[in-house]
């Protein structure tokens, strides 16, 4: 994001470099909700319940509203992304036009 809003003070807005910023946001968005909201979960749980006894301990993987908002946010910042991209080669063409 620093390096997205560095650029918009430069004044360079619709670029390829910004476009794959906002691709990989995306993407970072997406694999949190996938990935790391789940396992830090796990590991909560399994960390709380770590001093109990055998047999009383809890081992749970949880996927619920949380990762499916997170899941459309990444989904929709890549999205954005494509349309970066298609402005960044709009932009590219206005320029070499006489």
């Amino acid at each position: 994001m620093n390096k997205i809003f560095t650029n918009y003070q430069k004044c360079v807005v619709f670029s390829p470099i910004n476009a794959s910023y906002y691709r990989w946001l995306g993407r970072l968005c997406f694999l949190d909700a996938l990935m790391a909201k789940p396992l830090i979960g796990m590991l909560m749980i399994l960390g709380l319940t770590l001093s109990n006894e055998p047999g009383h301990r809890h081992l749970c993987l949880n996927f619920g509203t949380p990762n499916i908002e997170a899941v459309f946010v990444g989904l929709v910042i890549m999205a954005i992304s494509w349309v970066m991209y298609a402005a960044a080669q709009l932009n590219e063409d206005q320029r070499y036009t006489i």
